[in-house]
């Protein structure tokens, strides 16, 4: 088969499907992922055509409203601006998603940023589609809205809420849609049907997250599965940096901290705090520089280590404990590796998989980014790395993801949705 993924967004949104792209190649399928420049080197290096979607994904966050998206963190606020900072992002890269579908597909899988109005170009181009999604989307009354991190209201006003979030969220990105239906000649409908038109044809969605993090919903339809989570490629001949390997034998285990793709207003205050943190707790550190340009400080300091990209797969297993955004892909790497985890959350999914984390005793407690300061993080380091229990809990569930192969659940059942829909 020809697959695609049409894959806008940050690395999270993107990094994923190669990994699954390389094990769908395994079988014999052609796969392509549809992203932005920035990642053409990753795709390509994994053995994946790269199709090209304009647009700057990192563009919105750098913004006065990105600036404010931050600072409102997560909740119905937060969502809003979200989606006010996506919403001319989505508008561009979904012009290029009739282009790249034209390219050649026989299914196209969809990122949670791409649903949207990739739906509707698979549907005006006859092409079949599938979800391929790294956090819930599916509506559910198990567990509060993830989007809109609000506390537990009980199962029918959960349901109803997380319905009132893809609502509001198809309604957002309506004119985009409506156009591109237009532009194929599909009929108009309403923007906000977008989730009962998928219910009613049982639209077929795989979810790339461990059992062992969030187990699968009950009320869920079949068409809906949890894979286990997908990982990103790996470079053939990948080697570790001398310098890294070097401070790592150099002492204990240090904490991994990094915020993924992340841009901040302040990155200098956070750097202070990540510095000063590290210090009271006595542990060295291993800090990412990611969009937010994170160095670990301005002074030299022997102690602590600037890093850029690392696969997480080598990196997270040395680490003493990690500290990080909690987005979807980093959140599950920590849980591959067995290492205790303490969450900077900032907005989107990421408090949700930070609670996530603490409900299942691997993290004593997140700090969400926008309350952090010094005291806090140095009590959530020392519990982290002092109270084995957290430890022995990360080790218990790592037996658990060892055992599931998210990829090859989506390559036994991908083929059998062409021609289906």
């Amino acid at each position: 088969m020809r697959i695609l993924v049409l894959a806008p967004g940050s690395t999270g949104d993107v990094a994923p499907y190669t990994g699954l792209g390389q094990r769908l190649t395994a079988d014999g399928h052609h796969v392509a992922i549809a992203a932005n420049e920035r990642f053409r080197t990753m795709i390509t290096t994994a053995g994946l055509e790269f199709r090209l979607l304009r647009g700057d994904p990192e563009s919105g966050n750098t913004s006065e409203e990105g600036r404010r998206w931050h600072a409102d963190g997560s909740g119905p606020l937060g969502q809003a601006r979200m989606v006010r900072v996506l919403r001319e992002y989505v508008d561009t890269v979904s012009e290029d998603f009739i282009p790249a579908v034209r390219d050649g597909a026989d299914i196209v899988l969809l990122n949670s940023v791409a649903l949207f109005t990739g739906y509707d170009v698979c549907e005006g181009l006859g092409v079949a589609s599938a979800g391929a999604f790294p956090s819930p989307v599916h509506p559910t009354g198990d567990l509060p809205a993830a989007a809109l991190g609000l506390p537990d209201l009980g199962g029918t006003v959960n349901r109803a809420l997380d319905r009132v979030a893809l609502a509001a969220g198809a309604l957002s990105f309506g004119r985009t849609a409506a156009r591109l239906r237009s532009q194929l000649g599909l009929a108009p409908v309403r923007s906000t049907s977008l989730w009962s038109r998928l219910a009613a044809r049982d639209w077929p969605a795989f979810y790339g997250y461990s059992r062992a993090l969030l187990p699968r919903f009950r009320d869920w339809p079949r068409s809906a599965r949890v894979t286990g989570a997908w990982w990103p490629a790996v470079p053939d001949g990948w080697r570790p940096d001398p310098g890294l390997q070097a401070f790592l034998d150099a002492g204990d285990p240090p904490v991994f901290v990094g915020l993924g793709s992340r841009s901040l207003p302040d990155p200098d205050a956070v750097q202070s705090v990540i510095r000063e943190s590290l210090r009271r707790a006595g542990l060295r550190g291993v800090v990412q520089s990611g969009w937010a340009g994170l160095t670990g400080g301005e002074k030299a300091d022997d102690r602590i280590l600037t890093i850029g990209d690392v696969p997480h797969e080598w990196l997270f297993p040395r680490m003493a404990a990690l500290v990080h955004h909690c987005g979807a892909g980093t959140t599950a790497a920590g849980l591959r590796a067995g290492v205790p985890t303490v969450g900077l959350p900032v907005l989107a999914d990421q408090p949700f998989w930070a609670s996530r984390l603490v409900s299942i005793g691997v993290s004593p407690g997140a700090v969400p980014l926008r309350r952090l300061t010094a005291d806090r993080l140095t009590d959530a380091l020392v519990a982290a790395t002092r109270d084995t229990r957290y430890r022995r809990r990360a080790e218990e569930l790592k037996c658990i993801v060892d055992t599931e192969d998210g990829a090859g659940e989506v390559a036994a059942v991908l083929p059998s949705l062409v021609g289906t829909q």
